[in-house]
């Protein structure tokens, strides 16, 4: 992606990117701000190309509009299509998880347990709305900024999935199913192409 086409471009009359923060298979996400209220966002961009047939962004809006007002999901500031971009904009955050400990060290044992209990708070919540993550990891857990960074945050539901069907039954077992995640944490089940669900089925 090319930065310096992206940097300045303004998405919603609203959203104005400044600069690159991160960037992985499933988009690149900039600094940007609100020109109105001069709040910093995250502005996490995919290209919108006949060669892209994932929108994996698009997915993603879906999944955090079904989960607004959970607390550990950011809020979804806005979504949109433009400039051959698919858009979505959310708080700017802090370090994930991995930053955190490589750049401060290992955390002790206090707040291991309070950041494993938030954790478990938000994937009960969304396992409530029947929403599996199927990529968690430390990468994908930020904690808040300023006067929010003892609150943790999981992100990245591009490739999340509904595993309760419209009639309230479980998604079946399916086997031979392609691997989903990230190979050194991703579920057993994964590994041995059984789908995906809430708990494990192998």
């Amino acid at each position: 992606m090319n930065d310096e086409k992206v940097k300045n471009l303004v998405f919603g009359n609203l959203f104005s990117c400044k600069y690159k923060i991160n960037s992985g298979s499933f988009g690149t996400v900039y600094e940007g701000v609100n020109e109105q209220t001069k709040e910093l966002v995250a502005i996490k961009l995919e290209p919108c190309t006949k060669n892209n047939k994932r929108n994996t962004l698009q997915k993603e809006s879906a999944f955090l509009s079904k989960l607004k007002g959970i607390k550990g999901i950011p809020e979804l500031k806005w979504f949109g299509v433009e400039h051959d971009f698919y858009i979505i904009v959310l708080p700017i955050l802090g370090l994930d998880l991995a930053r955190h400990v490589k750049r401060y060290g290992a955390m002790d044992l206090l707040r291991v347990i309070d950041i494993a209990e938030q954790l478990l708070t938000t994937i009960e919540h969304m396992h409530s709305k029947g929403i599996i993550h199927r990529d968690i990891k430390p990468e994908n857990i930020l904690f808040g900024k300023n006067s929010d960074a003892a609150n943790v945050y999981l992100l990245d539901f591009g490739i999340s999935k509904y595993y309760i069907e419209f009639d309230g039954k479980l998604i079946p077992k399916l086997i031979n199913k392609p691997f989903v995640g990230t190979l050194r944490y991703a579920s057993v089940n994964s590994h041995f192409g059984i789908e995906l669900s809430r708990k494990g089925r192998k």
